[in-house]
């Protein structure tokens, strides 16, 4: 059988998780192995589970498994009771990540329900909020693009005045020199100095920030 962790969604109640580590502090530590030795008693043989003692320097013997010399039957569970303080060690410290990850997710729905009241949403519903978030940049791409446009054709507009105002300095000095000659045009001249002389870049009409 093929474990699927979908299908397997017991747990330890919290009561249980205290018995397992009151009972991991008081009992032998691991980590623990199947010794191998064939243990007779009452015409049955057993298997070993037992644990090195760095202090004695031997192996200490923790508990046994019935086994059967004809089959081999019980050293299958022998190893898994040889594999209990693993196991324990394991479970409580994927509880505790289990129970940050929970905290972290609530703390995560909380934070996107937020986000989408923002947008008009009373739920943390995933989709929404993405869908809007996608919305606004969609939204502020194009008004980028549209700025970036208008910014280049202010940037010609302003070349184009530059290059006006250079031909109408010219015609400037042109008038400027024949200005006190006589002519039939003289006052028309005239007017048209003024006029040169009251042309003022675009930059300098646009309001100061």
């Amino acid at each position: 059988m093929t474990f699927d962790p979908t299908q397997n969604r017991a747990t330890l109640s919290p009561e249980a998780v205290a018995q397992l580590v009151a009972d991991r502090e008081a009992g032998t530590p691991g980590p623990w192995f199947v010794a191998g030795v064939r243990v007779k008693m009452d015409r049955q043989q057993w298997l070993a589970i037992s644990r090195y003692d760095e202090d004695r320097k031997r192996d200490e013997n923790i508990c046994c498994a019935g086994y059967d010399p004809k089959d081999g039957l019980g050293s299958v569970d022998a190893r898994r009771i040889a594999r209990l303080p693993d196991i324990e060690a394991a479970y409580l410290t994927l509880a505790a990540e289990n129970a940050t990850l929970r905290a972290e997710r609530d703390e995560a729905r909380t934070w996107l329900g937020a986000a989408n009241n923002e947008f008009g949403s009373a739920a943390w519903d995933w989709p929404d909020l993405w869908r809007r978030i996608s919305q606004l940049k969609e939204l502020s791409n194009s008004r980028w693009q549209s700025l970036n446009a208008a910014q280049d054709e202010l940037a010609t507009l302003r070349a184009s005045e530059a290059a006006a105002l250079e031909a109408l300095a010219e015609i400037g000095a042109v008038v400027a020199a024949i200005e006190g000659a006589d002519s039939l045009d003289k006052e028309m001249i005239r007017n048209i100095g003024t006029r040169i002389a009251a042309l003022t870049p675009t930059a300098d009409k646009e309001p100061k920030t």
